[in-house]
């Protein structure tokens, strides 16, 4: 049963089942009262929809964070004149049943609406991943290093800034970053951060970080897009390297890197860009430990590489931009849960527990 609400900062509309923002701007970022109504909305069991013309694009962090499969958001394009709305993201039409933006058609076989699908100029190849990494709980500990390696690397700069929203308000200095999360344990804390600004020979990003405190040491998940000139997103011989020397010099816990159309400046289009593709996995210490044997064997079938001082895998996927890359995908996904299911009959021992020193 949702709860009785009478005001919502930022929200157009409340009804029993949503929490409607309309907002007709070029760009709409991850600001502190989009993120106030997605809590809002998830709390008092409702929908957050949030309403922008054909002409808006969202930021990586607004997508990730708040409407892709799984947040509770929903985006809602207005279409032309003789056009329905329909779902920024999917293209699949829309129409306002008096609580909320339902589809309209056959929703096991969506059919994208022809504004979605209208060829659209300006398009750009993004790099997208996530990346997990793991810190001792010590009182030195220093976050955000993982995030900084990762723009260094493939944007060619450090992260330009950080924030608790979009704009981001701070420069980037990974002490203060630190400094502000320690302030919040033992809660989770989400932050935004820039890259470079796409000039100078760098390349536009924009993402988001969040540190936890879990029981085996303090965890920093990047999530990033990544802009790249053309069409094209690069190979996973290309982005090797930098995996490789982030494996040992963190202790990574796992990556999936992907390839994506999106705008310039990494900012997600309402129109179909192309398939969001794998390029690459990877698994830490853990992940290898799980698979127990059937980690060398897929070493030495090909499927996979040694790295992290040999304590983690690579898994080469695909191109980036080939939808039969989703099987590869797929397959490897079955090989490393398989391995592991049939190697949980001899666990490892439990990890050592740690807590973040205030």
């Amino acid at each position: 049963m949702t709860d009785m609400l009478d005001f919502v900062a930022g929200a157009d509309r409340i009804t029993e089942k949503a929490i409607v923002m309309m907002q007709d701007r070029e760009v709409v970022g991850l600001s502190s009262w989009l993120l106030d109504a997605a809590i809002t909305a998830e709390r008092s069991q409702r929908v957050l929809q949030l309403v922008t013309p054909r002409t808006t694009r969202v930021t990586h962090a607004v997508r990730t964070q708040l409407l892709a499969p799984g947040t509770g958001g929903c985006w809602v394009v207005n279409g032309n004149d003789s056009g329905p709305s329909y779902d920024g993201l999917s293209g699949e039409p829309l129409v306002w049943d008096g609580n909320l933006f339902v589809p309209t058609g056959d929703e096991e076989n969506p059919k994208p609406t022809p504004d979605y699908l209208q060829e659209q100029d300006g398009i750009h190849a993004s790099l997208q991943l996530v990346a997990r990494v793991r810190y001792p709980a010590a009182e030195g500990t220093i976050v955000g290093g993982a995030a900084e390696f990762l723009l260094r690397e493939l944007a060619g700069g450090p992260p330009a800034g950080w924030g608790t929203e979009e704009p981001v308000s701070q420069p980037w200095d990974t002490a203060e970053l630190t400094h502000f999360c320690r302030r919040w344990v033992p809660r989770s804390t989400m932050l935004t951060l820039t890259g470079p600004d796409g000039r100078h020979g760098t390349r536009p990003a924009n993402g988001v970080i969040e540190i936890v405190n879990r029981p085996a040491g303090l965890e920093e998940s990047v999530t990033l897009a990544i802009g790249c000139p053309g069409l094209e997103a690069p190979l996973p011989q290309a982005i090797f390297p930098v995996v490789r020397q982030l494996a040992d010099e963190f202790d990574l816990v796992s990556m999936f890197v992907l390839g994506a159309g999106t705008a310039a400046d990494t900012c997600t289009l309402p129109r179909f860009t192309g398939i969001q593709d794998p390029i690459a996995l990877v698994i830490g210490a853990d992940g290898r430990a799980a698979m127990g044997p059937e980690a060398d064997k897929a070493i030495a079938a090909g499927a996979a590489t040694s790295i992290g001082h040999d304590a983690g895998l690579w898994f080469p996927i695909g191109t980036g931009y080939s939808e039969p890359d989703w099987q590869t995908f797929a397959l490897t996904m079955r090989r490393i849960t398989i391995a592991t299911a049939h190697h949980s009959a001899n666990p490892a021992p439990p990890p050592k527990t740690f807590t973040m020193p205030t």
